[in-house]
């Protein structure tokens, strides 16, 4: 209980130490750039992270299988041990299409340059045909 009062305590002084005047972090151009740069480096940390931990999760489960069959176990067995992973294939060619999209539609505002909802309609657009390409190419491939 005690932890508690003092935790409350020191939150409510530092409360009161920063009054100010209302500050709106969205019309101070310098506050907003530091807040989006902080953004971006969190979602690259997390893109990154995350294929590094498929690309190692992948490398495991093909050696998973190759022991495996090397030790001659039932085909039975892998399949109820390694399910196959047909969307993995299909996820991949979703991500490709869509950031191939996005890459294309930053491409056209750097050369344009777009203000305000006209960027934000060609980022849709772009983001839209990547879709668009990836259903027909999914169709292709079925």
């Amino acid at each position: 209980m005690k932890k508690i009062a003092i935790i409350i305590a020191f939150l409510s002084a530092g409360i009161t130490a920063n009054a100010q005047a209302v500050f709106n972090p969205f019309t101070d151009e310098r506050a907003f750039f530091e807040m989006m740069h902080s953004i971006v480096i969190i979602i690259l940390v997390f893109l990154a992270s995350s294929f590094v931990l498929t690309l190692i999760k992948l490398f495991l489960d093909d050696r998973l299988k190759r022991t495996i069959v090397e030790k001659g176990v039932a085909e039975g067995v892998i399949a109820q041990l390694l399910p196959a992973n047909q969307k993995g294939k299909e996820n991949s060619l979703k991500w490709f299409a869509i950031l191939t999209a996005i890459a294309i539609g930053l491409t056209v505002i750097s050369f344009y340059m777009p203000s305000g909802l006209y960027a934000a309609t060609v980022m849709i657009f772009s983001i839209a045909l990547g879709f668009l390409g990836y259903y027909f190419l999914l169709k292709k491939l079925r």
